[in-house]
């Protein structure tokens, strides 16, 4: 877990990968331990704004559902100081509940992430 003092960015990366091997794994659990309560998620695409883990979860749960088979590459990991910017490259098929089922898709994608406390405290995506 990030400690509220001062990490590297070494650190701070390694947490980062770990973070998104599990989601891939769709262990959300990991995000109690790098994430606040009281985390902030843009999404600039649908312009949506989650308030919470638990929201936070339950929308990544919701994009789980819709594409099972979602996979994430991290790309590229910038950081200073309490922020981190991610790139990463994503595939996925549509499970065919709001589009064409069986449809690949893929992309590159873009996180920037602001920390407080040791914690992911607000993230904006792209």
């Amino acid at each position: 877990m990030i400690s509220p003092e001062r990490v590297s960015a070494e650190q701070l990366k390694t947490e980062i990968r770990r973070t998104f091997e599990e989601l891939n794994k769709r262990n959300l659990a990991v995000l109690d331990e790098y994430y606040a309560p009281n985390v902030v998620v843009h999404y600039h695409n649908t312009g949506v704004e989650v308030i919470g883990l638990e929201k936070h979860k339950q929308s990544l749960n919701g994009r789980f559902a819709m594409f099972p088979d979602s996979h994430i590459t991290i790309e590229d990991i910038l950081v200073d100081g309490d922020k981190a910017l991610i790139r990463y490259s994503s595939t996925a098929t549509h499970n065919g509940n709001l589009g064409p089922a069986g449809k690949k898709l893929g992309g590159t994608a873009f996180q920037f992430r602001r920390y407080e406390g040791g914690k992911v405290a607000e993230i904006w995506e792209i």
